[in-house]
């Protein structure tokens, strides 16, 4: 094999590898809400500062959008543990806002490319050594 092709090859696939996770990145759909930790978040759902909530249930993540705001921002996000989802469900209920959950699944697509990713580059690897 020519060995430019083949470096030309695998340029190909790297650029196309990293327009695809700048697309993800830019994708994120919570740049604009603030991490806190989990105490903040279940603090102003205690003291019903809170006027929607978005509960995605596979990332174990709340979003709210807060009335006053803390930290300088009316629309933080936190991380629970996975043992804390009823606890976290119930204040949520009890703190009167508006709220949504959302389960994600992730594509058949994107579940195969994961799998089969790893054994293209491991037998593109073999193959160019080999060679």
């Amino acid at each position: 094999m020519n060995r430019k092709t083949v470096f030309r090859n695998l340029a190909i696939v790297a650029v196309i590898v990293l327009a695809i996770w700048g697309w993800t990145v830019l994708r994120d759909g919570n740049r604009e809400y603030k991490s806190v930790d989990t105490s903040v978040a279940l603090t102003q759902l205690n003291t019903k500062n809170v006027d929607s909530v978005q509960i995605d249930d596979r990332e174990q993540a709340l979003r709210l959008e807060l009335k006053n705001p803390v930290d300088g921002s009316t629309k933080i996000t936190s991380k629970y543990p996975a043992r804390a989802s009823e606890f976290v469900f119930t204040s949520v209920r009890d703190s009167g806002a508006t709220y949504q959950t959302n389960v994600t699944q992730e594509s058949v697509l994107w579940q195969i490319l994961i799998f089969v990713l790893p054994m293209l580059i491991l037998f593109g690897l073999f193959f160019f050594v080999m060679s």
